[in-house]
């Protein structure tokens, strides 16, 4: 009995030993992009885009490897309508005036190039974990303004052209190369190029969720 028990193990934990491996390769991905920003904001709410790539994953062991990404990614964020109401002195005696002001809903759309460099560590055959920094090159951000009688605004030249991001997440892998991903994406730098005095500024932080294939 004892025999057939230690058979068992050992052909579990040989099985075990090979369910890890896994190749080097190629692969695409396409996925949604749940935008965001965090920092000095208010009455923000998430713009919806998204991913779209390729990556070469190079195993350096059974379990472990590298993964190099080049994607395009829509990020950002809106900005809600708001309503401020102000009250002010017109002088010579008159009573105080109060004027109510509305600020249309606005977008902000930033495109990024990205290059992620992630580490990538697998618990099971199907299953790992990935993490590391991330590089964005932006390729060009508007304010867009849900106001037909307000023009589009490209403030590129008003924002860092760089972003420095670190990106965790999960992945599961079926035997025939297809891939389900999660992964979230916090920056590390402000979107501004110019803060004031005191200002903490705005960074990028946008949730991923998409499908890839590995030839």
């Amino acid at each position: 009995m004892k025999r057939k028990l230690l058979t068992i193990a050992s052909c579990i934990l040989l099985f075990g030993a090979t369910s890890f491996a896994q190749e080097s390769g190629f692969g695409a991905k396409l996925g949604l992009n749940l935008a965001n920003i965090t920092g000095d904001v208010e009455d923000n709410s998430m713009r919806i885009s998204i991913n779209l790539g390729g990556y070469y994953t190079y195993m350096i062991s059974d379990k472990f490897g590298v993964q190099a990404e080049l994607v395009y990614s829509g990020q950002g964020y809106k900005q809600k309508e708001t309503t401020t109401t102000e009250t002010f002195d017109p002088g010579f005696g008159l009573p105080l005036q109060t004027i109510t002001v509305t600020n249309p809903e606005v977008v902000l759309a930033l495109n990024y190039i990205n290059i992620p460099i992630m580490a990538k560590y697998y618990f099971t055959e199907s299953f790992s974990v990935l993490a590391g920094p991330q590089i964005g090159i932006l390729l060009s951000a508007n304010a867009k303004f849900d106001d037909d009688n307000i023009d589009d605004v490209d403030v590129k030249e008003d924002l860092n052209t760089t972003d420095i991001a670190l990106g965790i997440g999960l992945e599961y892998a079926l035997e025939s190369g297809l891939n389900f991903s999660a992964r979230y994406n916090i920056g590390m730098t402000t979107l501004e190029k110019d803060l004031a005095d005191g200002q903490d500024g705005i960074k990028n932080a946008v949730i991923q969720i998409g499908v890839g294939f590995m030839f």
